[in-house]
């Protein structure tokens, strides 16, 4: 073989390994390119109906927050003092006793029972 010919072979058979090299390249790309969208679709449809779960207890929440917001304003009024009294003047017809009576138990045996 001629040394032209052997230069051509060479040539030849590096430029076929850059193309195959590059292809090779090229494929692994568009095959991990396929593979990650494989796998974000795959996740987005796990997800998305669990986001929307999450958002609709969010709203439970909000409401259930707003409800016992509502009804802890509701038992401070009816436990305050003047709502106590109101109710006992005005429904139950429950008045205080104008004079008041102590009595004294002299008997010291006696105990409280808790």
């Amino acid at each position: 073989m001629s040394e032209a010919t052997k230069r051509k072979l060479r040539q030849s058979m590096q430029g076929s390994s850059e193309t195959t090299t590059s292809s090779i390249i090229i494929r692994l790309f568009l095959l991990t390119l396929f593979v990650f969208l494989g796998v974000q679709i795959a996740i987005n449809a796990i997800l998305s109906p669990m986001g929307i779960q999450l958002e609709a207890y969010n709203v439970e929440k909000t409401r259930l927050l707003e409800e016992n917001r509502a009804l802890e304003q509701t038992l401070a009024n009816m436990g305050s003092i003047k709502a106590l009294n109101h109710l006992s003047e005005k429904k139950l017809s429950l008045k205080q006793a104008q004079t008041k009576q102590i009595v004294y138990i002299t008997d010291t045996t006696l105990r409280a029972e808790r």
